[in-house]
């Protein structure tokens, strides 16, 4: 004869789902931990990537970045439409220190790898695809702003391997308030990826990053996405801002785009 088998109780049936549902409540937190490290990684390649990119371009353009001539000064509207071969009032009133050209011209000269300009966590983003136009829907990231002219931040935009000036971060999804913003990673307030200068990338859990340097001029107490004028009295430029740093592309940026 068989052996006579054994079958589960209800009770040790509910043993065996509770020992289940408890590991499972222990495993997710830790599998969404893992997975979110994993997606600040990515998004500190990118932004790195980000930086190489405009370091190669300054190569050739006696060291300032995309936006900018040779001499420091600004491209214009027409000279924008001139470079990319696109008609008369396609640019609107950006320029070279609008935040969409500056990464345009990264992206249509193969500077950089497109996937890197939209971010992992940036799920209404897609990366351009080198032939339809080029518009914010292709970007994630957030520049600094350089359009004072004279000012600390347009001097610092060039490749001065400054570790304490950066110059892209993860953009914020708010600018109400705008000196706390919301994230892509934090819907309560600003934090994200940054890179500065030297080409190092950090993940700031708040927009103020303590100390940074513009143009050789050290800021205390910085904060990237506050207002034209910092909580510090600076002036328009004399600090850190960083520009594209809302949801509905109403910045200083036109909502449009270019490169057909």
């Amino acid at each position: 004869m068989y052996p006579r088998r054994h079958a589960f109780t209800l009770i040790e049936l509910l043993v065996v789902i509770s020992i289940i549902a408890l590991l499972i409540a222990i495993l997710l937190p830790a599998l969404g931990a893992a997975r979110r490290s994993a997606a600040k990684m990515k998004n500190s390649v990118s932004l790195r990537s980000l930086h190489q990119a405009q370091s190669t371009y300054a190569v050739d353009n006696n060291g300032y970045y995309t936006g900018l001539f040779p001499d420091g000064s600004v491209k214009t509207t027409i000279d924008l439409e001139n470079e990319f071969g696109t008609g008369t009032g396609s640019f609107f009133f950006q320029n070279g220190t609008s935040v969409l050209p500056r990464f345009a011209i990264l992206a249509d000269g193969d500077y950089v790898a497109y996937e890197h300009i939209v971010s992992t966590q940036d799920t209404d983003r897609e990366a351009w695809d080198g032939n339809t136009t080029f518009t914010h829907r292709n970007l994630s990231y957030a520049a600094l702003d350089i359009s004072v002219a004279g000012s600390s931040s347009r001097q610092a935009w060039r490749n001065d391997g400054d570790s304490r000036t950066p110059i892209f971060s993860d953009r914020s999804t708010s600018i109400a308030p705008t000196n706390i913003g919301s994230s892509l990673w934090d819907s309560d307030q600003w934090e994200g990826g940054v890179t500065w200068n030297d080409g190092h990338a950090t993940f700031e859990p708040e927009p103020v990053v303590g100390t940074t340097s513009l143009g050789g001029e050290t800021i205390e107490d910085d904060n990237l996405i506050d207002e034209a004028t910092s909580d510090n009295g600076e002036s328009p430029g004399s600090h850190v801002r960083m520009i594209k740093f809302n949801e509905n592309f109403t910045n200083i940026a036109y909502p449009g785009g270019f490169l057909p």
